[in-house]
């Protein structure tokens, strides 16, 4: 069932009290998430969860996995990765179907071996890092690697500002296998085109910091770009003190800070920042303004890119379950779905579980993103 805190729809209530009454032969489907719900990417977690929950009361409204219903266990990583791995082990032998998540690249790479071990299928919607590309393993997810994405940011920027050619960089240690790809992708792609990383200040989130000494020391520099490849409540941190300093400074954000949460935060200091983004959220599509709907109505809230790639990162998981219940079969079936309808348009899955995605150059503007490439 879904936990205390999650409800199931009415419809999704009348479907598994319906199943369990007529005694169906088979046990229902049982899945697992884990994600950051608590802490400073809780933005992340949260706005998964919700994702993940939707999909999961719509189908069981349909009737669930042909006539069974859907169980979901969710698991609070607090972006540990020793709690992480722990709660990874709980899942497999709680004998899960298959695990959604987790949200971030730190907690995938100390995912994958338990995973791997058990043959345990884990279907992740944000986690981009590129350590985990091309592998043969029971890691898949439907978001590409962040290589496409921080190599276009960095083309974006050298184009846009020709003459800003001196970059300093934060990076958060806390996850590396994210924000250290990030940093070197954009960095090669900028350099390229004729820039230069002059700099890079590091921290670990997990403990305290100093940002007034990191931001001095960069500033100290003069960089014309200013790289951030952080979560969203240390990137508003940061924000605030850079344009404090020098108000011209040109920030960059990476996409795991690109959120709503950064703006909420950051508030006036934020206007005119960079970020990739993984979703349009102004899309006009039929399919995303009905997704949209269902989620305000159901949430209270407007969804994010979080929600919106574990809604169809679920929604694959469930095809593939549809077609075949036998959780041996399950990776395969995920890797021969083909081109899958996504909210926002179409999404695939290469034969090494790595998603195929766009990517959407965002800028901060009169407080929201606004799309500029």
């Amino acid at each position: 069932m879904l936990d205390s805190n999650h409800k199931l729809s009415k419809f999704g209530f009348i479907t598994l009290f319906l199943s369990l009454m007529l005694g169906c032969s088979e046990e229902p489907v049982k899945l697992g998430f884990i994600g950051g719900m608590t802490g400073r990417v809780a933005d992340l977690g949260t706005g998964g969860r919700n994702g993940v929950t939707l999909a999961i009361e719509e189908q069981n409204a349909r009737g669930g996995i042909n006539g069974q219903p859907i169980s979901i266990v969710y698991k609070d990583d607090k972006q540990d990765p020793v709690l992480a791995s722990s709660l990874v082990k709980e899942l497999i032998e709680s004998d899960v179907n298959a695990i959604i998540g987790p949200m971030t690249s730190a907690i995938a790479t100390v995912s994958v071996e338990h995973i791997n071990k058990a043959q345990k299928v884990m279907m992740a919607c944000t986690v981009t890092t590129d350590r985990l590309t091309g592998l043969d393993d029971y890691f898949i997810r439907n978001v590409a690697d962040l290589s496409s994405h921080a190599s276009h940011m960095g083309s974006f920027i050298s184009q846009k500002y020709p003459a800003a050619i001196r970059a300093a960089a934060v990076m958060d240690l806390s996850n590396e296998a994210y924000t250290r790809a990030w940093l070197e992708w954009f960095q090669h792609s900028y350099e390229k085109n004729g820039g230069k990383l002059i700099s890079t200040a590091t921290f670990n989130s997990t403990k305290d910091t100093a940002f007034s000494d990191i931001v001095l020391s960069i500033m100290a520099e003069k960089p014309q770009v200013i790289l951030l490849s952080v979560n969203a409540v240390d990137a508003a941190l940061l924000i605030k003190q850079i344009k404090q300093v020098d108000p011209n400074t040109i920030i960059v954000a990476s996409n795991w800070a690109g959120t709503d949460r950064l703006i909420q935060l950051s508030g006036q200091y934020a206007e005119g920042t960079y970020a990739p983004k993984y979703v349009d959220i102004n899309s006009s599509a039929p399919q995303f303004l009905k997704f949209k709907k269902n989620y305000l109505k159901r949430f209270k809230a407007s969804p994010t890119f979080p929600s919106i790639y574990c809604y169809d990162a679920t929604r694959m998981l469930l095809s593939a379950l549809m077609k075949d219940r036998n959780i041996e079969r399950l990776k395969t079936n995920l890797l021969n779905l083909g081109e899958f309808q996504g909210v926002q348009g179409s999404l695939k899955i290469d034969k090494h579980g790595d998603g195929q995605s766009k990517v959407f150059i965002s800028q901060i503007k009169n407080g929201q993103f606004e799309l500029v490439d």
